[in-house]
């Protein structure tokens, strides 16, 4: 009986061991996967980058750094709707950190972004709310000066008053 027990407590070891072994060689390409879509991303190639990240999204609905890319993406195709959607999802699931650590986004950054975004698009308004909200958590105070500025230059063109 002891034999009997031994043998079948082997064989589901091996089992265990095994699908372990899978569920890691599935993480590791999961993860290459996603090093491909920010490769494709960095050299320019949008699409490319759009289509494994939309996959990566739809098995992590929750990552915002997924998020983040595909809203990227979009921006600089110019589809600065889809960019803002992506932007604002990035923001729902995400503790601010004021740090680029691990490949992980700052939230701030995303802000920038949304004011960007939102000023091709023509709504002004929110994009100065925006800036000021990017300004408010960006902790390098030196390089704000330039979105101060774009602040008072939309707000000088389109006659904006707080």
């Amino acid at each position: 009986m002891k034999k009997i027990l031994m043998s079948l407590l082997l064989v589901f070891m091996a089992f265990s061991l095994y699908g372990q072994d899978r569920e890691h060689k599935t993480e590791k390409e999961i993860e290459k996967y996603y090093y491909n879509a920010t490769d494709d991303y960095f050299e320019h190639q949008y699409d490319s980058a759009i289509i494994k990240l939309d996959v990566l999204d739809f098995l992590y609905e929750e990552n915002s750094n997924i998020k983040f890319f595909l809203g990227m993406c979009y921006f600089f195709k110019s589809d600065f709707n889809k960019a803002i959607n992506y932007y604002e999802l990035s923001l729902e699931n995400v503790a601010y950190t004021n740090n680029y650590q691990n490949g992980k986004y700052t939230p701030h950054v995303v802000y920038f972004y949304l004011g960007f975004a939102n000023e091709k698009i023509g709504d002004n308004k929110d994009a100065i709310w925006y800036y000021k909200k990017y300004i408010e958590l960006e902790k390098d105070k030196d390089i704000i000066f330039n979105t101060e500025d774009r602040i008072e230059i939309i707000k000088l063109v389109y006659n904006i008053t707080d």
